[in-house]
């Protein structure tokens, strides 16, 4: 079994979180303080997915009256 790039930068990825995870907890605040701008980063992005899909038109269904 191969894995591709993209595969391999998904497992950096996870890897280097972890690594993270693991300095926190042994108290190193700059990578818990960095843990939380990925979280918050990630939470921001989340809910302005949310918001796209819930944009309507404010023409859409309109008539004018005569």
């Amino acid at each position: 079994m191969t894995l591709d790039s993209g595969q391999l930068a998904v497992r950096a990825v996870a890897s280097d979180d972890l690594d993270l995870v693991h300095a926190s907890k042994n108290g190193d605040v700059a990578a818990l303080t960095w843990l939380i701008r990925i979280t918050l980063n990630q939470s921001l992005l989340k809910l302005r997915k949310q918001r796209a899909i819930r944009d309507v038109s404010l023409d859409e269904g309109w008539e004018p009256n005569r």
